[in-house]
This record gives structure tokens, C-alpha cells and sequence, in this order.
């Protein structure tokens, strides 16, 4: 995903991405690095997703921040979270789920020198607690509190193509 923000250099540079899923015409990509630490939502209590303040924050300010007007064109739909099913497809491999902070992870919670991030619920589910990835790259589905602000974002977006020849 590369990016451009006006407080971080790294943003600046471009960021890789995993891709997640594809079709003929669409790729769903993982960030390769955890952007930021943010809670999912502010106020204790249960939200869905789309209800959540990190959910309006990636939609309205982030996206804004990491994404040129040219690459917000190839866009289809909004900055997601990796969801549950879609982590559990790829958390056979440990080390393909295990992430890094960009620049210093600060409060992140850490372990095995890789960064904890979210998960997404299941669209309209309501919870006060979202489940996350481990620094050691295991998935915790009982979750953290939607308030906890030492977890990182590690953003999904999916992209439109033509067809596959046109990347």
C-alpha cells in the first residue's frame, strides 16, 4: 500500500502488501506492516465494525493520509481488517501472520520481536471485545477490549484491475 502522510517518513516510502485473495478483476491485500497502534473503539462498550471509531477512522482521515488521489481511484470499497476466516486461511503458516511495526512500535504490545494487531468481527456482530494476532503470530479469538490502544492496525484493501494482465 504506499502511502503518503505528513508525520511519517516510512508512510512516505510505499509499504508492501501480502495479497489475501484474488479474483480476475479484484485483489484483496494485506498490509506487510502494522501502521499504527489504535483502539477500536473509545468508549467501552459493544460496537459493531462498521460503528467502530477506528472503522470511521480508516475511512474518513487514514485513508486520506495513506493514499494518493490516483491510487484512492483504484480502490474498491473502504480500509478493512483482516476478518476471522480470512485469518485462519492463512495463520497455517505462523511466520506469514507474525508483523512488524512501522518505525518503532512504541506501545504496541510486542512478542517475539513482532507486533500484536486486530481482527475484525463478523460484519454486525456487536462485541466489546475484538479478537487479535499474537507477535507470535497465533490468532486470540476470546479478543481484547475494543479500548485497548497497545494493539496495531494492520489494514486490508482490496483493489479493482481491469484483468490480471493489467497490473
Amino acid at each position: 500500500m504506499p502511502g503518503r502522510s505528513s508525520d511519517n517518513s516510512s508512510m512516505r516510502k510505499g509499504l508492501s502488501t501480502r495479497c489475501i485473495s484474488r479474483t480476475e478483476t479484484e485483489y484483496r491485500l494485506l498490509s506487510g506492516s502494522v501502521l499504527k497502534a489504535e483502539c477500536i473503539h473509545a468508549a467501552p462498550k459493544s460496537v459493531s465494525w462498521k460503528d467502530s471509531d477506528l472503522y470511521k477512522k480508516l475511512n474518513s482521515v487514514y485513508i486520506q493520509e495513506w493514499f494518493s488521489a490516483i491510487e484512492l481511484g483504484f480502490l474498491k470499497g473502504e480500509i478493512d481488517l483482516l476478518t476471522m476466516e480470512e485469518a485462519k486461511q492463512i495463520s497455517k503458516n505462523k511466520k506469514r501472520m507474525q508483523c512488524k511495526a512501522i518505525g518503532e512500535p512504541g506501545d504496541i504490545l510486542t512478542g517475539s520481536g513482532c507486533v500484536y494487531w486486530w481482527l475484525r468481527n463478523e460484519e454486525g456482530r456487536e462485541t466489546a471485545r475484538t479478537p487479535f494476532v499474537t507477535g507470535e503470530g497465533l490468532i486470540s479469538e476470546r479478543g481484547m477490549w475494543n479500548t485497548a490502544e497497545n494493539i496495531g492496525v494492520r489494514p486490508v484493501i482490496t483493489i479493482k484491475v481491469e484483468n490480471e494482465n493489467s497490473i
